[in-house]
C-alpha cells in the first residue's frame, strides 16, 4: 500500500492536467460539432462527404449527423491522446526506476518485486480511472447542452467507457515494454510513436478492408462507429483485447520479477 501511494501521488499532476485537458476540450467541442453536424450546418457538410479522411476513421455523412455521431468523431482524437498517456504511464513506471537510478534502493526494501510490479500497475490504473470519470462526467455535460434530440444513453456509455480501455491496454502494453526495454530515456516519444503506427495500422486496415492488419490496433477493437452500428461492443474483438491485455499484464509481472538490474549509465 506504501508503493500504491507514493506511485499515485507522483501521478498528481499528469492526472490533473490530462482531467483538465480532456474533460473541458469534450465539454466545448461537443455542442459546437452537434450545432455544425446538424441540418442548419448540412450543406457545408455534405461538400466533404466523400473525404477520404471519414473514410480512414469509419464514419459516414449519415453517422455524423446524428448526436453519438458527433459524439464518436470527437472520441476518435480523444482515443489517440488516450492510447499516449496510457502508453507514457505504463513505460514511465518502469524506466524511472532505472533513469533515476533508485532499482537499487526499490528493490532491496522489505517488498517484494510482484508488489511493486502490481503497486506500480494498480497506481496507473487508478490515474487512468479518474481521467476516464471526469471524461465521462465532461461528455454527458456536453451532451445535456448540445444534443437537440434523444439519444442512446448506454451507447453513449460505451463510447465513453473506450476512453479508458484505450488506455488500459496501451498501459499494460507499455508496461512490458518498460520491463524489456527498461532503459528507454524518452518514453514520451516512444508513446506517440506507439500510438501513431497503431492508428496507420487500423486506418489501413479500413482502407484496404484487410482484416487481418486490424487486429494489430486496438483502434479497430474500439471502434466507436461500430459500437453506433452494431449497437454495441464486437464480442470477438472484445474478447481478444482483454486477453491481450491479461498476456500483457502477466508477461510483464513474470519478466520483471526475474530480470536483473542494471541502472541507466
Amino acid at each position: 500500500m506504501t508503493i500504491y501511494k507514493y506511485e499515485l501521488k507522483q501521478l498528481r499532476g499528469s492526472i490533473l492536467i490530462w482531467s483538465i485537458a480532456l474533460g473541458v476540450s469534450i465539454f466545448a467541442m461537443l455542442p459546437v460539432y452537434m450545432d455544425m453536424f446538424t441540418s442548419s450546418g448540412l450543406v457545408a457538410i455534405e461538400d466533404f462527404s466523400e473525404n477520404a479522411f471519414f473514410e480512414l476513421i469509419g464514419t459516414n455523412i449519415e453517422i455524423l449527423t446524428s448526436s453519438m455521431g458527433a459524439y464518436s468523431f470527437l472520441t476518435t482524437f480523444v482515443l489517440m491522446a488516450s492510447a499516449i498517456n496510457g502508453m507514457k504511464l505504463g513505460l514511465g513506471s518502469i524506466t524511472k526506476e532505472y533513469m533515476n537510478w533508485t532499482t537499487d534502493f526499490l528493490f532491496t526494501k522489505p517488498h517484494s518485486r510482484s508488489k511493486i510490479f502490481i503497486s506500480k500497475l494498480l497506481a496507473s490504473f487508478t490515474a487512468i480511472l479518474i481521467i476516464s470519470v471526469v471524461y465521462f462526467v465532461a461528455s454527458w455535460a456536453g451532451m445535456k447542452v448540445g444534443a437537440t434530440g434523444g439519444y442512446d444513453l448506454r451507447i453513449f456509455a460505451l463510447i465513453a467507457l473506450s476512453v479508458l480501455f484505450m488506455q488500459l491496454i496501451f498501459l499494460a502494453f507499455g508496461m512490458l515494454a518498460g520491463v524489456l526495454f527498461p532503459h528507454i530515456r524518452t518514453p514520451i516519444m516512444i508513446s506517440f510513436g506507439v500510438a501513431f503506427v497503431t492508428y496507420v495500422l487500423g486506418s489501413f486496415s479500413r482502407k484496404m478492408n484487410i482484416a487481418a492488419v486490424g487486429y494489430l490496433s486496438p483502434y479497430i477493437y474500439l471502434d466507436n462507429v461500430q459500437t453506433i452500428i452494431n449497437d454495441g461492443y464486437r464480442a470477438g474483438y472484445m474478447i481478444l483485447f482483454f486477453v491481450l491485455v491479461a498476456i500483457f499484464i502477466i508477461a510483464g509481472h513474470q519478466i520483471f520479477c526475474k530480470k536483473d538490474v542494471t541502472p541507466t549509465a
